[in-house]
């Protein structure tokens, strides 16, 4: 999946384009980038889709499975040693990264501006990487400190209602039904510009359609 590909995200997309541009030109590591939103906006697959757009290897954590900064650190070697026998720079994908406690935050400063992690040997280097953090809760991060670590921040806001339009008949043209738009924009009315809320209640007219026998969406 590619940015072309995404519904909707059209600042979004637009900047992060810029980023992979300039980053491509100048050889160097696409920036540490911290995005934020409410749950269910897409935040992971707009990810992966900078992942594509870079030919990165594309990592996806959760930040509640790393209690120690031992585990962290270890993940990230193991996942850097990886991308660099497949040839390509590491895009290491943090999901809720409001989880990590303060002290964790703050064992990332080195390694993601020096790419260096602290050993009882002194310091073991990684390959430059990228890291793309995501949060629900921006508030519960060190604004003051964490935050600034990230040259991207980026906000994404509720889908517009002609975007979640759009994906609702896109859920339904994947499984050949037919429909009209009367029925689509109504679905999406429903779904509070979220588009995680507008797969949930398509999945629900889609299965409730095909159970009846039917082919077109009423």
């Amino acid at each position: 999946m590619n940015l072309s590909s995404l519904i909707g995200l059209i600042k979004e997309k637009r900047k992060a384009r810029i980023a992979i541009e300039a980053c491509l030109r100048s050889r160097e590591p696409f920036p540490h980038t911290l995005i934020h939103s409410i749950g269910g906006l897409g935040k992971t697959v707009f990810a992966r889709a900078i992942g594509h757009e870079l030919s990165y290897y594309f990592i996806e954590t959760h930040a509640a499975a790393f209690k120690h900064r031992e585990q962290l650190f270890a993940a990230l070697v193991h996942y850097s040693e990886e991308a660099q026998r497949a040839g390509v720079p590491l895009l290491f994908f943090l999901d809720e990264v409001h989880g990590l406690k303060l002290h964790l935050q703050e064992a990332l400063y080195s390694v993601m501006k020096e790419w260096w992690i602290p050993t009882p040997r002194g310091k073991h280097y990684i390959a430059p990487f990228t890291l793309i953090a995501a949060t629900t809760r921006f508030n519960m991060l060190d604004a003051n400190s964490f935050v600034t670590r990230f040259p991207n921040v980026w906000e994404i806001n509720r889908y517009s209602q002609t975007d979640i339009t759009n994906i609702v008949a896109y859920e339904f043209d994947k499984f050949g039904l037919s429909y009209s738009y009367e029925v689509v924009a109504d679905i999406a009315k429903r779904c509070l510009g979220v588009p995680r809320i507008a797969v949930t209640l398509t999945t629900k007219v889609r299965t409730t359609t095909v159970a009846a026998g039917e082919t077109v969406v009423t």
